[in-house]
């Protein structure tokens, strides 16, 4: 059997930009989930709370998102810039 050493450990997840944060985030059991926000995308024409297999829709109107997505550092990646700008961050 060979040692290991676990010398670092970084995530971020919405409502939790860190590890620690995230402990206390599972700890509390809280919930991290709102409506979408306005200036994000009108979501109201792809909402179908009814009906989960209608397709192109939605059938939540819940959201989490990790903060600070435009600030990845796609360079230190290898991706190159014009690649980064067309991804979508989820």
């Amino acid at each position: 059997m060979t040692d290991i050493a676990i010398t670092g450990l970084g995530c971020r997840f919405p409502g939790a930009p860190d590890v620690r944060a995230y402990w206390k985030l599972l700890l509390s059991g809280e919930r991290r989930f709102g409506p979408v926000p306005a200036e994000r995308w009108n979501h109201e024409p792809f909402h179908e709370p009814g009906d989960p297999s209608a397709p192109l829709a939605a059938y939540t109107d819940r959201v989490a998102f990790v903060d600070g997505v435009d600030r990845f550092d796609a360079l230190h990646y290898g991706v190159p810039p014009s690649r980064a700008r067309a991804m979508d961050p989820r």
